[in-house]
């Protein structure tokens, strides 16, 4: 019975070093990891481009680039609510460099828009939102597309005569 009393303090006193060796090995890596968010910096404001004017029903193109001056690996989201295609979570990770280039058609009301977009890199230290604005504007009517064509021809039609008449 002696011996049983013994072993059982032996191991009770044993997993307690060991437990206690575990959690200091563990706080000095949380304490290794802090000192790393430490040093981290913010990825840069991402730079956004998108066409200064937009005709509706027509295709464009919008791109924003991501860097963190760390190298770390981004994440990036969008804050566009009339345009569903782009990202509103965040998405990712993704390189430091990374050009995000996505091909939108808008069919909404016309008007004066803007689009935002932001980044984090891996270790959650956030950027500053990088706001656009654009105008979205309807396409010419058909009548004055039509006399545009017409007018261009006829100032063709009378270069061509004013040629003619001098040969």
């Amino acid at each position: 019975m002696k011996k049983i009393i013994t072993k059982i303090i032996v191991i009770l006193l044993v997993s307690t070093f060991i437990h206690i060796s575990v959690s200091a090995q563990s706080l000095k890596l949380d304490l290794n990891e802090n000192q790393n968010l430490l040093d981290n910096s913010p990825p840069d404001k991402p730079k956004i481009n998108v066409p200064d004017k937009i005709i509706v029903g027509r295709i464009f193109k919008i791109s924003a680039e991501f860097t963190d001056p760390d190298g770390d690996s981004i994440y990036f989201r969008f804050n566009a609510s009339f345009l569903p295609t782009l990202p509103k979570y965040w998405l990712g990770p993704i390189p430091s460099g990374f050009v995000y280039t996505s091909w939108a058609i808008y069919r909404g009301p016309t008007g004066v828009y803007e689009i935002g977009v932001q980044s984090k890199d891996i270790n959650e230290a956030v950027s500053e939102w990088t706001y656009v604005q654009f105008n979205i504007t309807k396409s010419r009517p058909a009548e004055m597309q039509t006399n545009i064509i017409l007018n261009r021809y006829f100032d063709i039609f009378s270069i061509l005569k004013m040629f003619l008449i001098r040969l």
